[in-house]
């Protein structure tokens, strides 16, 4: 399903510009294909808000995949679990270790939560497996340099993204 939305939100980006004249044969098309990296999607305000409208699909089934994953699936001995609205502090997430909550691996899979839906919501055509560990969510060294770029190119794009996920209602 994620495949499908993520082909159904490059397409959406895709344009086709024709240009003809009255009584002329039709000038050739010109594509303009989705931008090739972070950067570009996000000073494009069209791309920029697909990129959030995805994101904010890719972060609450993520949500819900924390609330279903095995014991250990995130960190060997943690127990991850999904808070169906953010806590006094901001958090969204509850990470147990022997019962005792354990804040720095919270902190850490809060961030890997929303590292790896923002890179699975841009155009950039890249398998998940190049951008971070499809069961950890622990985001490789491209993933990190996308999304480093991204901050560098939108300062203000993590705290958008925290935002978001801090409005989502888990299922």
């Amino acid at each position: 399903m994620m495949r499908k939305f993520r082909g159904m939100l490059t397409a959406a980006v895709l344009t086709l510009a024709v240009s003809a004249r009255a009584g002329e044969p039709p000038a050739r098309a010109v594509v303009h294909l989705a931008p090739r990296g972070a950067c570009e999607c996000l000073v494009q305000k069209r791309c920029w808000k697909l990129v959030r409208e995805a994101f904010q699909s890719n972060a609450r089934i993520a949500k819900t995949e924390v609330e279903a994953a095995m014991n250990e699936r995130f960190f060997p001995g943690a127990v991850a679990f999904a808070l169906s609205e953010p806590d006094a502090e901001g958090h969204f997430l509850k990470v147990q270790c022997g019962g005792m909550p354990c804040d720095d691996k919270r902190d850490d899979l809060e961030r890997r939560l929303i590292v790896t839906s923002f890179l699975v919501s841009l155009p950039l055509g890249t398998p998940r497996a190049e951008l971070f560990d499809e069961t950890t969510w622990a985001p490789t060294s491209k993933g990190e340099k996308v999304f480093t770029q991204a901050k560098i190119c939108k300062r203000e794009i993590l705290r958008t993204l925290i935002d978001i996920v801090g409005t989502l209602q888990s299922n």
